[in-house]
């Protein structure tokens, strides 16, 4: 099931001492995984499906973040495989 709200606006709809309380309590390297993790900052449209699938249909319009949506998954999916025999293991997907 996916977020009704991306962990931005949950952030944004938090009165300012709220929002400045919470990401004072966070260390140096949760404040970098929140700064850099793409579902952190998705919207839930632009999150991958669940479950097990190969092919990804994500039809919208321009500035949809489609470019975004699609690259943080591959480059995960990159990053994993990198070192498996077959995979990327010289810095490139394919």
């Amino acid at each position: 099931m996916r977020p009704k709200l991306s962990i931005k606006s949950s952030l944004a709809s938090l009165v300012s001492e709220q929002r400045q309380a919470l990401l004072k309590d966070l260390t140096t390297a949760e404040r970098a995984l929140l700064a850099y993790t793409w579902e952190a900052w998705a919207r839930p449209s632009q999150l991958p499906p669940s479950g097990d699938w190969r092919i990804w249909l994500f039809l919208a319009g321009r500035g949809a973040g489609k470019t975004r949506a699609v690259g943080a998954p591959a480059r995960r999916a990159a990053r994993r495989h990198a070192h498996r025999p077959g995979g990327a293991d010289r810095g490139r997907c394919a």
